[in-house]
């Protein structure tokens, strides 16, 4: 909820950069952290054409006044049949899906075994850890390199200390 209202209060994230650009080819390279690579989620989807134009229309009764009527302000991005929509090409250069597949490329060309797995690590850090030490330690799984990618959450302590989730999950 929270980066659909954040959008519909950007004057360029949910596609309404496009505004600013003029009728010139466009080329946008993007750097994934998302999930299935939902190009409208990348970076606020600055220039991917929205169903909702990034406005907030699911939650505008629970929202204050006062961003309802900021929302009204707002601009929104030229109609879908704009031809400024033709001129805009969108490229995944990086994502959790190309890392782990260059991963495992490298080391099948190093001779390794590579075990990959196709899902996503998402959700707590530490079940996340359990799952792939199980996997590491049972006697059964083949050799060879395990491949994961994702991003796992923690909840942090009242006094959290030092390191993160990162460090929690090598713990």
């Amino acid at each position: 909820m929270m980066n659909t209202v954040r959008k519909s209060l950007s004057l360029i994230k949910g596609d309404r950069l496009v505004n600013f650009l003029g009728p010139q080819a466009t080329l946008q390279l993007l750097i994934s952290d998302v999930p299935g690579d939902v190009l409208e989620s990348i970076g606020a989807g600055l220039l991917v054409q929205s169903a909702t134009g990034g406005h907030a229309t699911e939650f505008t009764s629970t929202l204050p006044d006062w961003i309802k009527d900021y929302q009204r302000g707002s601009s929104s991005a030229p109609v879908s049949d704009s031809p400024i929509w033709s001129e805009i090409k969108l490229q995944i250069i990086a994502s959790n899906k190309i890392a782990c597949s260059a991963a495992a490329d490298r080391a099948q060309s190093k001779g390794l075994v590579v075990q990959q797995d196709d899902g996503i690590l998402t959700g707590d850090v530490t079940k996340m850890a359990f799952k792939i030490a199980q996997t590491l330690t049972d006697p059964n799984q083949s050799k060879g390199i395990y491949i994961w990618g994702g991003e796992t959450a923690m909840l942090l302590p009242e006094s959290p200390g030092r390191g993160g989730r990162n460090q929690q999950f090598a713990l």
